[in-house]
């Protein structure tokens, strides 16, 4: 009886902690996302924004830049004129990591926002950027005190900015060639070369291999990896085949 009543104890006591250290830690960002215009290349750009979170053990957030992704893109406008040309390095922020000010702020949804901050940084755009669209992202990184025993379980938003530079973007390539390479443990390499032949950086989606035999029945479908492709630049893009059990011929 005394072993159960300990074993319920202890039960309760873990349940209570992990209550309390599975609490929900979350850093997001006010407006989501910025358009910044039209910018020439060569010039800079002030831009700001707000760093808000609900969460009380959130005080300061480090910054990084990173590569825009074409997945949050959804108007054709820009998909159409759109360089996927690293814009990471031209970011610079004013102050980084950024100590996050104590606030009480309602919101309607319900819940509060607990810390905020506004975030300045430059864009510098460089003289040879390549024209058309370009997208960048801002990510959050939450220094959770050491001191704090909730886990480090985060929702966090970062900030999407897209600007244009002046000129006209031309996204298209053509495969150049496609053969076979190395064949290793049953597998068959197979690779396709793309040329970019446009004004602008591109990541090609992964390309579709169909493989027929001499009686034009499928054989198998194969999809390469992807590579991001500057104007001019030749890529191999490969795919494995796995070709046991295949018999040799056309």
């Amino acid at each position: 009886m005394r072993e159960m009543k300990l074993f319920i104890l202890s039960l309760l006591v873990f349940l209570l902690l992990f209550s309390e250290s599975n609490a929900q830690l979350s850093v997001g960002v006010s407006p989501s996302s910025l358009d910044l215009g039209e910018i020439e290349a060569g010039t800079s750009k002030i831009v700001k924004f707000n760093v808000v979170t609900v969460s009380k053990e959130i005080s300061v957030v480090r910054l990084s830049s990173a590569r825009g992704s074409t997945d949050l893109i959804h108007r054709k406008d820009i998909l159409l004129n759109l360089s996927e040309e690293d814009t990471s390095s031209w970011v610079e922020f004013i102050s980084n990591p950024v100590k996050l000010k104590k606030t009480e702020t309602s919101l309607r949804t319900g819940g509060r926002i607990r810390g905020t901050n506004e975030i300045t940084f430059i864009l510098h755009v460089p003289k040879d950027a390549e024209p058309g669209y370009h997208i960048g992202l801002i990510n959050l990184h939450p220094v959770i005190p050491a001191s704090s025993r909730m886990l480090t379980i985060q929702s966090i938003v970062p900030l999407t900015f897209i600007f244009k530079v002046p000129g006209k973007a031309v996204r298209e390539g053509r495969i150049m060639e496609l053969s076979s390479g190395r064949y290793n443990h049953g597998r068959l390499a197979v690779n396709v070369y793309f040329k970019n032949t446009g004004t602008v950086t591109l990541r090609p989606k992964p390309a579709k291999i169909e493989i027929f035999d001499e009686n034009n029945k499928p054989l198998t479908s194969l999809t390469t990896d992807y590579q991001v492709i500057k104007p001019g630049e030749i890529k191999r893009l490969t795919a494995f085949w796995s070709v046991d059990g295949i018999k040799i011929g056309d």
